[in-house]
């Protein structure tokens, strides 16, 4: 590809610059030429040639009018492989704030630009063209273009015609309604437009229309300013009504808003997200489709002035990318006082987050333990929703200041303990925890106020004991919601058993109330020079060992960490039973979040801590619970009775630990290693009646192989060997129910990449461990952040472009949904997990789909390798869409 841009371009130096980009319909990327920096589309749908020149046409109709900046078109070029390229100029662009005015007035200088034209040719009495599609600047008395546009990926037909309502009936609603009777034969929506169509000549009795060179697409994601003013971008233009892009609040509006709405619901994503090129930041799904709708001039006029008048300053200047999470956007300012970092959310309940959140800040802050943005105010958006100002700190990842991080939060969940100890000690105990602003003690469980995590509101209600806040106010409030919106009856089968027993895992310590962060993962820490900063609070008074859990399942802590904590706070008689207990509530609350890929995890956790009873010592670790076995070489005794009940459920156990131990002895040796394996496969085919025999001992035959596999000293043979014990071990349990005992954290996604890079895709004997491998992948997919996040610098210092993490998942995906062996079947796995987050579900699933589909074409049963092929896309097919079919 880089060498025909080279060639089209005339020009020996093509550089990428800056971070890959583009939307959920064409990829792009910026390049340094020999004539300055471009922009390039990339598109390989048989359409795309069809689709860039649309746009090129579009931009060189709004160039021409020389009303509003639009990047300059160059060149649409195919390129071997069927991919177009569509090259523009590069603009160094951000998202529309301060020129929004003078956007609108362009709008309507543009708008205007035909009708003037005609004013000026009547007074000459010449009236040239008929719209045919000169190139020059000429009246144009007709409601069309002259070549297909795409809105989106659908293409438009544009034929002139000499009336606004029969070409806006007939090329804009009709079209899209004929996509959805072929598709979903929507009776209703058949029966309504049959109505509605002989109406809309009635809607426009009263107004004359001129043609309007329209944007034909402007959305809030395709608007831009730059230090010089506004910039509009992807268009599909043509002549029509100028009410069609401009919301206002007449009759016509919602008839043009049915149609966009008709437009957004084909579209199998919103426009993706973006922040370098020629793109801005955009959001996706339901929270998109509200800011690019509120994305209007007014709303972003009100916003900055309302946040000038709040803070009482009059220089009030954006700068670097806008930012934010999941639940709410953000973006530095310049300030009379300084710089200020502004959330934003538009959802109704905003403002009771941003106060729990300010609440939350304040109290840390009091401690004077570890460092916090400074929250300043809370301010209310007149369209609903509230932004929350606070300190604007230059942050980077957490790395350096790890211990120090973990000396802090041990003392600030030591904090409220030693105000205690002090208080008692002058015999004057103040306070009953009710929300005192003062430092003083508190005896109880809870907050003043109520707080989220993530959004989800917790209450916070002071009780006098932990167990009790955590059953109550915690677990059963987020199992509340998966019974609500799941139904789920094992959950709920599973928490009646387990809820009576929580009490007794707090029975041999004392629980002490501690304030925590509420929500201490590693997108909530970082560090500057000076040390390190958590920020994201959801606060309350609790045990201190809840707030490991989160730290301590999704990476991004380090060893020092952890070891600088329990230096001040060492761990207590049922850590680790509890740290599961905590970690519980964490998956459920991913569950509510991000879906039923969270379901598998919180089931097994329920059942681990029910199957490891409460009656074990308390210091005893989940893996020495009941039906256990004794680690090797142990001198302890089983009592005749756990003996005949081991025997009755895996009797082999130890003789598996020993097979396990034993293969880096026997890896080297032909013979030895048949022998082991066949032995292996002998034990596990006596559970293909009853594989759930082997449930509690699945999680240590999995770690003890995959500490082989991961070791970065054994050989290639030796690991392989490793993972095809775990594909025996699926073999005989299936492999869902092995799925979820996959370590899934953020460090684990990395090194599984890397041996899948090792591995060769014709290897006829080293399937097993691709199959595994595959499995492992589509496990650590529903890690819950953007993947973008693990790219970094994509430009190594060799001026290479290395693959963002998205687009190396599925092409490894891709790569395996094509094998003749059983490593398609785990491709077609890891697709069903993939394709359907948030993230990648608006980037790539409609590319995806276009791929397989295309594959199907190709492909033939009349051949094996057709067959083969087939197979792969139908199994990738049925895979991705079972999951979406009831979102």
């Amino acid at each position: 590809m880089e060498e025909a841009l080279r060639r089209e371009l005339g020009t020996a130096l093509l550089r990428p610059a800056g971070h890959s980009g583009g939307g959920c319909i064409s990829q792009g990327q910026s390049y340094d030429t020999d004539r300055g920096r471009v922009y390039v589309k990339s598109n390989s749908k048989a359409e795309a040639r069809r689709m860039f020149e649309g746009e090129m046409a579009s931009l060189k109709a709004i160039l021409q009018t020389q009303t509003v900046k639009v990047p300059k078109p160059v060149k649409v070029i195919d390129v071997p492989g069927g991919t177009t390229l569509f090259v523009m100029e590069h603009l160094d662009m951000r998202g529309l704030s301060r020129h929004s005015a003078k956007l609108g007035t362009q709008l309507a200088d543009l708008h205007l630009h035909n009708q003037q034209l005609g004013e000026k040719l009547k007074k000459e009495e010449s009236t040239v063209g008929k719209g045919q599609g000169q190139m020059e600047v000429q009246f144009v008395d007709q409601f069309g273009f002259h070549t297909v546009t795409c809105c989106g990926y659908l293409p438009q037909v544009n034929d002139w015609q000499n009336d606004w309502v029969t070409f806006f009936a007939k090329q804009r609603i009709q079209p899209q309604m004929d996509m959805i009777e072929k598709n979903s034969g929507d009776r209703e929506a058949r029966e309504l437009w049959a109505q509605l169509q002989l109406k809309i000549p009635s809607l426009f009795s009263d107004v004359e229309i001129v043609p309007a060179l329209l944007h034909g697409d402007l959305w809030g994601g395709n608007v831009a300013e730059d230090d010089s003013g506004p910039i509009i971008f992807d268009p599909a233009a043509f002549y029509g009504h100028s009410e069609l892009v401009m919301i206002f609040q007449c009759k016509h509006t919602s008839l043009y808003e049915s149609i966009q709405k008709i437009v957004v619901r084909r579209e199998k994503c919103m426009k993706a997200q973006c922040n370098s090129g020629n793109r801005i930041q955009t959001f996706p799904g339901e929270m998109g489709a509200d800011l690019a709708e509120s994305n209007c001039d007014s709303l972003e006029i009100s916003m900055e002035k309302i946040l000038k008048t709040e803070l009482k300053t009059s220089v009030l200047k954006a700068f670097g990318s806008s930012g934010g999470g999941y639940i709410s956007q953000g973006q530095a300012y310049e300030t009379d006082s300084g710089r200020v970092f502004v959330k934003v959310n538009h959802k109704p309940k905003a403002r009771k987050m941003f106060q729990g959140e300010m609440a939350s800040l304040e109290a840390i802050q009091e401690t004077n333990i570890v460092r916090v943005p400074q929250p300043i105010k809370v301010i209310d958006l007149p369209e609903g929703g509230a932004m929350f100002v606070m300190e604007y700190l230059k942050m980077k990842s957490l790395n350096k200041y790890s211990a120090k991080l973990g000396e802090q939060m041990a003392d600030l969940h030591l904090y409220n303990q030693k105000l205690g100890e002090k208080l008692r000690k002058e015999g004057n105990t103040v306070g009953k925890g009710a929300g005192h602003s003062e430092s003083q003690y508190v005896d109880k469980f809870g907050f003043h106020t109520t707080t989220c995590c993530g959004y989800i509101p917790q209450v916070n209600e002071w009780q006098s004991d932990w167990p009790s806040f955590f059953i109550r106010h915690r677990l059963q409030a987020q199992l509340d919601l998966i019974e609500k919106d799941y139904g789920d009856r094992e959950a709920r089968e599973l928490w009646s058993q387990l809820k009576p027993k929580i009490p007794e895992m707090f029975c041999d310590i004392e629980v002490v109330p501690a304030l925590l962060h509420g929500d201490l993962w590693a997108g909530n820490v970082a560090e500057d020079d000076s040390g390190p900063i958590i920020f994201d609070p959801a606060c309350f008074y609790g045990h201190s060992e809840f707030e490991l859990a989160i730290a301590g399942m999704f990476g991004g802590f380090s060893s020092s960490f952890f070891s600088a904590y329990h230096s001040k706070i060492p761990k207590a008689p049922g850590f680790e039973k509890r740290n599961k207990l905590y970690q519980l509530f964490n998956y459920i609350n991913h569950w509510n979040h991000f879906g039923t890929g969270y379901r598998g995890s919180t089931l097994n956790v329920m059942r681990k801590l029910l199957n490891a009873g409460c009656q074990a010592p308390a210091g005893m670790a989940l893996g020495e619970m009941d039906g256990a076995e004794p680690e090797e070489g142990s001198n302890q005794e089983v009592d005749v009775t756990t003996t005949r009940s081991i025997l009755e459920s895996f009797t082999e156990s130890q003789e598996v630990r020993d097979l396990i131990g034993n293969l880096r002895g026997v890896f080297g040796d032909l013979v030895a290693r048949e022998m082991a394996t066949e032995k292996f496969i002998g034990i596990m085919d006596k559970y293909q009646e009853q594989p759930h025999l082997l449930d509690r001992h699945l999680e240590w035959m999995m770690n003890s192989l995959l500490d082989i596999a991961r070791d970065k000293g054994s050989p290639p043979l030796l690991v392989h060997l490793a993972f095809k014990f775990l594909y025996i071990i699926t073999k005989v349990r299936g492999y869902k129910r092995f799925l979820p005992l996959f370590p899934h954290e953020v460090p684990d996604l990395q090194p599984v990449l890397d041996m899948l890079g090792e591995q060769n895709p014709k290897d006829s004997e080293t399937w097993e461990t691709r199959y595994m491998l595959l499995l492992w992948l589509s496990m650590i997919c529903l890690i819950p952040f953007d993947l973008a996040r693990f790219d970094g610098n994509l430009i190594s210092e060799e001026g290479q472009t290395r693959m963002p993490t998205m687009d190396h998942i599925l092409q490894i995906a891709k790569c395996y949904l094509v094998v003749s062996d059983k490593a398609r079947d785990a491709a077609a796995v890891l697709v069903s997990k993939f394709i359907v987050r948030l993230d990648v579900r608006q980037k790539r699933m409609a590319d995806f789909l276009d791929w397989t589909l295309a594959m199907l074409s190709k492909s033939s049963f009349q051949t094996m390798e057709g067959t083969v092929v087939m197979n792969g896309m139908l199994q990738a097919l049925v895979n991705t869409l079972s999951p979406l079919k009831d979102r």
